[in-house]
Parts: C-alpha cells; sequence; structure tokens
C-alpha cells in the first residue's frame, strides 16, 4: 500500500480505525516518515494504558486534539438513543491466595525504575503483575458459579468467557485447561475456544449465533473488529486494569440483535473481583488499598 500511494497520502483524507494501536512503537516510527494530510482516527479506547515514549500525546498530536476531542459519542448516549442494548451489571467478588498476593507485593516493588536518573514505569513489571490477578486460581470457582446460575435460570447459551493468557508449568494453555474444567463440571454445555489458532472461524460464530455452541472460551481474539450481536452474556475473568480491554470486550457484548422474529433486549456483565482477604491486606495496607482501588476503577465504570 505505502509502495504505490507513500508520496501522495496528503491528497487524501485518510482514517485509522482502532487509533490507539498508532502509539505502538512499530506504528510511531512508520507514521512519522509519512506526510499526511487530512486524517480521521477512530477508537472506542483513545489512550493507551502503558504510555511507554508519550505514545498518547504522539496520538493527540498526530490528529490534533485532546480529550474530550473532536467528536465523541458516549457509551449511555449509544445506550439511550438505542444504538446499543442496555446491561445488568453483576460484580462477584474473590480473594488472592497468601501466594499470590505475595507474588503481587514483588512485582509491586519492581514497578518503577530509573533510566538516566528519570524515574520510568517498569512496563514488565506491570503486565506480570497484573497477569497474576488475572490468573489467580479462586476466579475458577466464581466462574463454576456463575456458570451454574446461567444453567439453572435456562440462560447459558450465548455467553463469552474472557480467560487469562499463558501456560502452567507443562506447557499446556491455561484456558484450556479451565475449559477442560467447566466442560466435566458442566457437560450439558456446549463450549469452544476461540483463538488466535483456530480453524473455521466464521463457522464456529454462524454455530454459536445459531445456539449449536452455547460458550466462547477467547482470551483477545473476540477484543476488537469481531461482530457477535448475538451474545447475551459475557464473563471477565481477565481483564483488570487494563481500561481498553474491557470497554472493547463489553462493546462486543452490547451489540443490538434482531432477526428471525428474536430481539436482544439486554446483556448481563459478570465482573470477576479480586481483592486481598483482610489478613493480607494488613500486611501491607498502602500497596492493599491501592491494590482494591485499582479494582474499584472498573466497578465504577462498568456500574
Amino acid at each position: 500500500f505505502l509502495k504505490i500511494f507513500k508520496e501522495e497520502l496528503d491528497q487524501f483524507i485518510v482514517v485509522f480505525d482502532e487509533a490507539h494501536n498508532i502509539g505502538a512503537t512499530q506504528f510511531k516510527n512508520l507514521i512519522s516518515e509519512i506526510s499526511l494530510g487530512k486524517r480521521i482516527g477512530l477508537s472506542a479506547t483513545p489512550l493507551r494504558l502503558w504510555d511507554d515514549n508519550n505514545a498518547n500525546l504522539f496520538i493527540e498530536d498526530l490528529f490534533q486534539t485532546q480529550p474530550p476531542y473532536t467528536y465523541n459519542y458516549s457509551m449511555e448516549l449509544a445506550i439511550e438513543k438505542g444504538f446499543l442494548v442496555p446491561y445488568y451489571y453483576y460484580p462477584v467478588f474473590t480473594y488472592t491466595t497468601d501466594e499470590e498476593f505475595d507474588q503481587y507485593l514483588d512485582w509491586t516493588s519492581k514497578l518503577f525504575k530509573y533510566e538516566d536518573g528519570q524515574r520510568v514505569l517498569n512496563s514488565n513489571a506491570a503486565i506480570n503483575r497484573q497477569l497474576g490477578l488475572d490468573r489467580a486460581v479462586r476466579k475458577e470457582d466464581s466462574l463454576a458459579k456463575i456458570i451454574n446460575e446461567l444453567i439453572e435460570r435456562e440462560n447459558a447459551k450465548y455467553t463469552l468467557v474472557y480467560c487469562s493468557k499463558g501456560s502452567d508449568e507443562s506447557g499446556e494453555r491455561k484456558i484450556h485447561l479451565l475449559g477442560e474444567k467447566i466442560a466435566r463440571k458442566f457437560p450439558q454445555v456446549n463450549l469452544q475456544f476461540f483463538l488466535g489458532e483456530t480453524k473455521d472461524r466464521d463457522l464456529l460464530l454462524k454455530d454459536f449465533e445459531e445456539g449449536d455452541v452455547d460458550m466462547l472460551f477467547a482470551i483477545k481474539c473476540l477484543d476488537e473488529g469481531v461482530n457477535v450481536p448475538r451474545t447475551k452474556n459475557a464473563i471477565f475473568l481477565a481483564s483488570g486494569k487494563n481500561y481498553r480491554e474491557f470497554v472493547q470486550r463489553r462493546g462486543r457484548v452490547l451489540r443490538k440483535y434482531e432477526k428471525d422474529g428474536i430481539e436482544k433486549t439486554h446483556a448481563n456483565l459478570y465482573d470477576i473481583v479480586v481483592f486481598p482477604t483482610l489478613e493480607q491486606f494488613r500486611k501491607d495496607r498502602s500497596i492493599g488499598e491501592k491494590f482494591i482501588a485499582n479494582e474499584f476503577k472498573r466497578i465504577f465504570e462498568f456500574n
């Protein structure tokens, strides 16, 4: 594309979808070499969470706009005007194990580093700290309780389950281990995995829409760009502090659906929230308070 158009892009209006991705180093470097004329950036989540190398400033400078941006359309307004369905929000609370909380403290101690005399965020420590919470083992029990409730209410179909990434010590992917546990516990539920390597994805989404598949277990593949409007329930095991992730994921679930006399009137969001226990909290009250506050940011956003 650039081979043909690079020298002429200033003559076009160039539209960047999912414009937050432009803040990534490879895009920044590439776009900095291109002369652009009129440009439009589209994003449900314009700000990047880990603002490495002033990525957010670069994006705002590229589009010559700052919050609240040139034009914005809130989710509240989209629901009010009927472009999205309203939703019920159910936070489900669980707790870290002592080992998980100790790991959280350890990563917190490594959260900042010094480069050229400047205190900068250690994004590796921040990501690993959040991964520890995403993978909190007690979340599995909470997931089982939610699924059991959905089954009892005959409402288990059209459910997305957002899982954590990573593998265990043997190399087995955690999402597969979790899915297998749930499948054994609830053999009446047809669950499938929707991953980067999943084959025949369009066929799988069709089976999901038609109710032949009840649940899809995913990591990131259902964050952006995939349309699954039939979805009625979403269960969040792993979204944590990453604003872009949980806003994009919520957007998947709130799409309207009306076909063959079936109309989706609302969606249900189940958010598994992890806190330190009271004993863990007392171990380091300052970090415990920040831990809880970070989880509540997502609760307030959803609520």
